[in-house]
This record gives C-alpha cells, sequence and structure tokens, in this order.
C-alpha cells in the first residue's frame, strides 16, 4: 500500500498532514481525479461520510471509511449497492476485530459450549474531558452510541453472528454540557442474534468510573473475557467457576490501525470481500439505528 497524497477542505491542514508523510497535498476534487490513486481512506466527521465516500466511489476509486458507514440506514445501503454495482470494494471500520484480542476469542469459542449470553460495556465522562474540540463527537452519527458502539457491537457479532432484533432506551445528558443538549449521552439495549444468543450493550458519556468488564460471553460450558474491543490486542481470559485461564495468542497487532484497510487490498487482489466489508458495517449500523429508535426487527 503505497500513501500517495492528504486531502482536506482545509488546504493548510491538508499542507500539514502530507508534509508529515512526505506526500502531495490536495483538494479532495483533485485527489479524486487522479488516475493513480486506487483507493481512498474517508477520515472525515460522521456527517460526511456518505457525501465523500458516495463521491469517491463515483470516482471510481475503492473506499474504506471510518465507522459510522453513514447516518442512515438508507444511506448506508444506498453506498453497498453503489459499490456492487461498480464493482468496487467498500469497507468500514473498525478494524480492531482483525487484532489478535478477537481472533483468539473467536478460536476459544468451542471451548465455551453453546453461547448463550453475553454482555459489552464501555462507559466515560465524555470526549470534552480529552479531546481538543469535542463538539464533533455530539454532532448526528456520533454520542457514545455510534462513536463507540461499533467496536462493541462488531465484536459481538463477530462472535455470535447476525443480529435479528433490538430494543433500547437512552436518557439525556445527566450534567450540564457545552454541547447539544438534545444529543443523548446514555444508551442501554438488548440484543437477540439469529442463533439465539442475547446481548446487552450499554454505551455512555456520563460514566464517571466503573470496573465492569468491557466484553464477556457466556457459554454453556465457560465464559469468555475479553478486552476492550477498541483496541487490537490484549489478554483474553477462559473461565470455569473460580478458575480462570489466560489463553495464548498467535500473534500481537500492538497499534494495527490500518489494518482494515490492507486486508481491503488483498481481498481485491484475491477476488474475495474484505473482512471489515460494507455489508458488516450496514448491519451494525443497522443495529444502532435500531437501538436508537427504541428497537425493532432487522432487516
Amino acid at each position: 500500500v503505497q500513501l500517495v497524497a492528504v486531502a482536506d477542505r482545509d488546504p493548510e491542514r491538508a499542507r500539514a498532514r502530507a508534509a508529515e508523510w512526505g506526500v502531495r497535498a490536495l483538494s479532495p476534487d483533485d485527489l479524486l481525479a487522479g488516475e493513480e490513486i486506487e483507493l481512498v481512506v474517508n477520515l472525515t466527521p460522521p456527517r460526511a461520510h456518505v457525501e465523500t465516500t458516495r463521491t469517491a466511489l463515483e470516482a471510481g476509486k475503492h473506499v474504506y471509511s471510518e465507522k459510522p458507514l453513514a447516518v442512515t440506514v438508507e444511506d448506508g445501503r444506498a453506498l453497498v449497492a453503489l459499490a456492487r454495482e461498480r464493482s468496487l470494494g467498500l469497507a468500514c471500520a473498525p478494524d480492531t476485530f482483525l487484532g489478535s484480542a478477537l481472533e483468539t476469542a473467536v478460536e476459544a469459542l468451542p471451548r465455551i459450549g453453546r453461547p448463550l449470553a453475553a454482555q459489552a460495556f464501555v462507559g466515560n465522562s465524555g470526549p470534552e474531558h480529552w479531546h481538543p474540540a469535542p463538539a464533533a463527537y455530539y454532532e448526528l452519527g456520533a454520542g457514545p452510541l455510534f462513536s463507540l458502539g461499533p467496536y462493541y457491537v462488531t465484536a459481538l457479532v463477530r462472535l455470535l453472528g447476525p443480529i435479528a432484533e433490538v430494543t433500547g432506551f437512552a436518557v439525556l445528558p445527566a450534567v450540564p454540557r457545552k454541547v447539544d443538549p438534545s444529543i443523548e449521552t446514555t444508551y442501554a439495549g438488548a440484543l437477540r442474534f439469529a442463533s439465539g444468543a442475547l446481548a446487552t450493550l450499554f454505551a455512555s458519556y456520563d460514566v464517571q468510573g466503573n470496573r465492569v468488564p468491557p466484553l464477556e460471553l457466556y457459554g454453556s460450558e465457560a465464559t469468555l473475557s475479553i478486552p476492550d474491543p477498541n483496541l487490537f490486542d490484549g489478554p483474553v481470559l477462559l473461565g470455569r467457576g473460580a478458575a480462570w485461564e489466560e489463553l495464548p495468542v498467535h500473534h500481537a497487532t500492538g497499534r494495527g490501525r490500518g489494518i482494515g484497510v490492507a486486508d481491503l487490498v488483498d481481498a481485491l487482489a484475491e477476488g474475495r470481500p474484505p473482512r471489515a466489508s460494507g455489508e458488516q458495517a450496514l448491519h451494525v449500523l443497522d443495529t444502532l439505528c435500531a437501538l436508537q429508535e427504541g428497537g425493532r426487527v432487522l432487516a
């Protein structure tokens, strides 16, 4: 994978990032017009994901997008259909499920017996405590559900298969914030998988501290405790009663941002679907939108 150019609507930002990597700084239009550019990585804010991805696909480029794939299910379906119509690759974050932690968990599934249930928990006190420009985290398509939820729902789908039905609840900010006060900041949902397994999902910007494990999977014979799905690596534990065993991993991915892009390139060369496929991202988006709506049976 050769990095060719960086584009931004703000020319100064594009020049600064391009200088850091020793590549060209272009306008978005010039980047899409460049015949030598085959793949575009869409790192725009969520509200711009659909327009940016659609424009790149229409320009004949393969696309790897930041999550979520879109803000609405209808827009997500349209992007997947456009990529299929143009015979172009479309993949989407997160790619953390390709790291050693979740791969180890998937390989260990036979050891837990029949998967019955799971719980996913992610909570913090909000991006305003660490991000210099937190307002974007409270816009449509962001918030704790769409900023954090994709990591956890994607991991659950990889472990338990497709989701059939969703129900959920949400509450407004518990404390005053210097952002849109109408954006809900705590979500709790229940997921029913096509396999019959159940899971709970909690995502919040109102948590001041917790000791809840990020992801656990409960089987008829054992439990898997899995590290934060926002990370690639970490210890995976297999538990029976009071006894816990740390499972060996085959490789360590570390800070592996970009694995999804590399896998998309490999998939194009090998004639297979990318593992972080647009279809998978659409299913995750459908799940998150359903939870935000209060619940429904998924299509």
